[in-house]
């Protein structure tokens, strides 16, 4: 396990639609098997959501399913055959890496809300106590509007630092899973080089979401169904990311070694 910070490269912002439509090529290679994989793992993420256990768990086991179809993708592009049990190799080795990238996702979660949640409670005391100063000096209406004003300024802020916060989270994340699964590289490293390298590259992943966040509402309008299509794409996307990001970092797969 490497714990150096691989090397990356700043690509042009053209190459986040060229991203999309090689997810897409990597999705029709095997479109029935993508399938498969991505409802078992909706129904997976749905079970976990019914307990309040499951989803605190969720995000540390998200990096490892997602490293699982990263596999399936890196197999792909060697004209191998994608399988649906590729959604849980991430499980075998090298399990751990990818576990120590979920708990790092977790943390960073929890980080935010927390963040947010004190921020809330900030904004939220100042403002009643401000309306409380101005109860003997102001008729109710004012009060009112003040409180109101307040309350209103307070929550834009929280949710202008929550959204900046999570960006943050995103970037440490955006290639961790795929740096810890085919790039042996030691969480703490991987979370760190993804930040820097999603910051150098904010451009072309600019691009790539702009993209999808049309893809996603009409991926919405057939009862959701395009997600089953889409899912697969945007992950073929995010290993085409990768491998164009990280062209000198050898690719080793748990099934290359003897």
């Amino acid at each position: 396990m490497d714990n150096s910070l691989p090397v990356f490269r700043v690509v042009a912002a053209g190459r986040g639609w060229d991203w999309i439509v090689q997810g897409f090529e990597l999705f029709k290679r095997n479109p029935g098997i993508w399938v498969a994989i991505t409802v078992i793992w909706i129904l997976l993420n749905m079970a976990a959501s019914i307990t309040g256990a499951g989803a605190l768990a969720a995000p540390l086991f998200a990096p490892v399913l997602l490293g699982g179809m990263l596999i399936g993708c890196a197999r792909l592009v060697r004209d191998q055959e994608l399988e649906i049990n590729h959604l849980f190799a991430g499980f075998k080795q090298p399990f751990l890496p990818l576990l120590g990238v979920g708990l790092g996702l977790l943390v960073a979660q929890w980080a935010v809300a927390l963040i947010a949640g004190m921020l809330a409670l900030t904004f939220g005391a100042g403002t009643f106590l401000s309306g409380a100063t101005l109860s003997g000096s102001a008729s109710e209406a004012a009060i009112a509007a003040s409180v109101l004003a307040g309350l209103g300024v307070g929550i834009l802020v929280v949710i202008l630092v929550a959204l900046l916060l999570y960006g943050v989270v995103l970037m440490a994340f955006t290639f961790a899973p795929a740096l810890a699964v085919l790039g042996n590289v030691a969480p703490i490293a991987a979370i760190q080089s993804s930040f820097k390298a999603a910051w150098a590259n904010w451009r072309p992943l600019t691009i790539a979401g702009l993209i999808a966040l049309p893809l996603c509402i009409i991926a919405a309008i057939p009862l959701m169904l395009g997600y089953l299509v889409l899912i697969p794409v945007l992950i073929g996307a995010s290993y085409a990311a990768y491998r164009d990001i990280y062209p000198e970092l050898p690719e080793q797969l748990a099934e290359d070694t003897p």
